[in-house]
């Protein structure tokens, strides 16, 4: 069952070139709904339909023989497991689902921490 992902969720490493973009958390603000969870609304990360944009990551070079520097890269992410649930009209990022740097370096896996492990929807019985 995939969890619902968060700022607080980290990707997996990439690589680019000479340089290593190391696991990362999310960041960025997350998009309330009006899907109440715990009498707060629900909070999503979503990839689709607008990208989400990701806090940037730093990088770090391991060519020693060429020093080239490793900028921070913007991140989006990308809807790989829901492809199904909208909420108010996004795919909600979760368990599965990947960021991207802006650069490529392939896919960056959502790791968790993850939000929300239960969410009933309607009435609880």
């Amino acid at each position: 069952m995939p969890f619902i992902a968060g700022p607080e969720t980290f990707d997996t490493a990439s690589q680019v070139a000479s340089c290593v973009y190391p696991p990362t958390a999310i960041g960025g603000v997350p998009i309330p709904t009006t899907v109440m969870t715990g009498g707060a609304p629900l909070q999503i990360i979503s990839g689709a339909p607008v990208p989400f944009p990701c806090a940037p990551v730093g990088g770090v070079n391991v060519n020693p023989v060429v020093p080239i520097p490793c900028p921070p890269v913007p991140r989006f992410i990308v809807p790989k497991v829901n492809k199904t649930v909208i909420i108010n009209g996004k795919l909600a990022a979760v368990t599965g689902d990947e960021t991207t740097l802006a650069i490529g370096g392939g896919p960056r896996l959502l790791t968790g921490p993850f939000k929300y492990p239960t969410i009933v929807i309607g009435k609880y019985v």
